[in-house]
Order: structure tokens, then C-alpha cells, then sequence
């Protein structure tokens, strides 16, 4: 292959990404704008109140991610570019390991919305060895699929009376189909990769916690920033005031992640181009 289709090729796959991640974030956008009147209105300001707390409470427990998410991208691409396809196994297993702890840890704090916070942590792993390969676009239209089924199954829900019950199970249910989704789609287009239980590798843990810890300081005050206004409110004041304050504060929050599918796509890249040594790849992406 030359070196011009193989330029062609890269930014093929790059575009393909961009439109993924900006399609999966404008859907997911969309329906938290037009879905939370929908959802006052069935629910009452109290209930829905109180599913917004719950929905905060849960959002704080992913800071049990720990950046290991990242950790798993930034690795898996360098080492698929490597073609050294033992190491990001072990990558990904070491950080499955750990996300496993993790979820266990949610599960004995809550119970159902936890379960599928536990499925949502180790779903992170097919989901950042497919960032890893630079198959953003997969993750962005199973999000899509995910994000039109959860919308028409929430209005089935709410229009039967099923409640903040149903919400919670239908959560749990769209994780674990998420989770199936993006572990198919890695076997099939990284089948080089092996996933097992063995006793991790020092370095290995080493290498994740080495770039986990950074990753989780960010996250960690975008998370505080994000879900610390609710719980506050609903301590202070009566919970159906969560509701008004949810709702003003859905455009501002959607406002401030306008930069995450950028990011989403240029750190694969970036980490496949490094570790190709590439420095003149790396300048054109972030020049670009």
C-alpha cells in the first residue's frame, strides 16, 4: 500500500470517526433537551426530582472508572500499532480487573442502578480497546442505536405507568446490551486480542495506574462540577425544586461537553502516531 493511500485511508477512517462521536453526542443532546419535559410531565416534579438525585448519585460512582478507560485507549493503540497484540491483551485484561473490583464496589452501595453502573465500568474495556484501533465509529452507532431504543422505550415506560422502577431496569437492560454489542464488535475486528483472568503483570498495572491517575483528577472535577448542584439542592430545599433547576441546567451542561467528541477522536490517533514515531502525523493532527 502506499504511502498516499495509506494517508487516504487515515483520514477516511478519522472522518468516520468525527461523524460518529458528533452523531452520537447531538442524539444524546436532543433527547436529554426534548425527553425531560416529556418526562416531568409523566413522572410530576417530585418524582422526576428524585430520579435526577438518583441519576447523580449514580454519576458520582463513576468516578470509580479511575481514567482506566483512557488508560485502555492510550495503550491499545500503541501497542496495535506495535503489532504487539500480547501486551494489549494483557492491557485490556489487567484493566477489565480492575473495573470488575470496581463494579463490586458499586453493587454493595446500591443495588439495581448500581448493577448497571457496574455493567457501564466494564464496558469501558471493548470500548476503549475500540478507541484504541480508531473504530470510534462503532462505539458511535451503537450508541446511537442504544440512545433511539432507550428514547422510545422511556415514553412506552412512562406512558404504562411504569415509573422510576422501570427507568432503572430499562437502564440496566440497555448497559447490558451495549456491553454485548461493543464485546462482539471487538472480537470481531481485533481478534489478534486476547482477553483472560490471569494474575496481572506489575508493569502492566503499573502503565494504567501511570495514566489513570491524571485522567481521574479531570474527570473528577467535571463530575463534581456536574452532578454537586443537584445533590445540594435537593438536601437544602424541597426535591421537586431538583426538577427546575435540572431542567435550566440541561443546555449550559450539553454546552460544556461540546469539546469531548473532539478529544474522543484525536487521542487514538494521537497515541497510534506516537508510537509509530510519527512526528510530523502528530503536528499535521493537532495543527489541523
Amino acid at each position: 500500500m502506499t504511502t498516499t493511500s495509506s494517508s487516504i485511508l487515515a483520514r477516511v477512517s478519522h472522518l468516520r470517526n468525527v461523524v460518529a462521536a458528533w452523531g452520537s453526542f447531538g442524539l444524546a443532546a436532543a433527547a436529554g433537551l426534548f425527553m425531560s419535559p416529556f418526562m416531568v410531565e409523566s413522572l410530576g416534579n417530585t418524582a422526576f426530582g428524585v430520579w435526577v438525585l438518583i441519576s447523580s448519585m449514580t454519576g458520582t460512582l463513576n468516578l470509580l472508572d479511575l481514567g482506566v478507560r483512557s488508560a485502555v485507549t492510550r495503550f491499545v493503540a500503541r501497542e496495535h500499532a506495535r503489532e504487539d497484540h500480547a501486551r494489549a491483551g494483557r492491557i485490556a485484561s489487567t484493566a477489565r480487573l480492575i473495573f470488575l473490583g470496581a463494579g463490586g464496589i458499586a453493587i454493595l452501595v446500591t443495588l439495581i442502578l448500581a448493577a448497571g453502573l457496574a455493567l457501564v465500568l466494564v464496558t469501558g474495556v471493548p470500548a476503549g480497546v475500540l478507541s484504541g484501533i480508531q473504530r470510534l465509529d462503532v462505539i458511535g452507532f451503537s450508541n446511537i442505536g442504544v440512545e433511539v431504543v432507550r428514547i422510545v422505550l422511556v415514553v412506552l415506560i412512562l406512558h404504562n405507568g411504569g415509573g422510576i422502577v422501570g427507568l432503572a431496569l430499562l437502564m440496566l437492560l440497555l448497559a447490558l446490551a451495549r456491553m454485548a454489542i461493543q464485546e462482539r464488535a471487538v472480537a470481531r475486528m481485533y481478534p489478534e486480542l486476547r482477553l483472560t483472568f490471569d494474575r496481572p503483570q506489575k508493569e502492566d498495572v503499573s502503565a494504567i495506574v501511570g495514566v489513570s491517575l491524571y485522567s481521574t483528577l479531570i474527570y473528577a472535577s467535571a463530575n463534581v462540577i456536574a452532578q454537586a448542584n443537584s445533590l445540594v439542592i435537593g438536601a437544602q430545599l424541597p426535591v421537586a425544586m431538583v426538577t427546575f433547576y435540572a431542567i435550566g441546567a440541561t443546555l449550559p451542561v450539553y454546552a460544556g461537553q461540546l469539546n469531548w467528541p473532539i478529544a474522543q477522536t484525536v487521542q487514538p490517533r494521537a497515541s497510534r502516531l506516537d508510537a509509530l514515531g510519527d512526528v510530523a502525523g502528530l503536528k499535521a493532527l493537532i495543527l489541523d
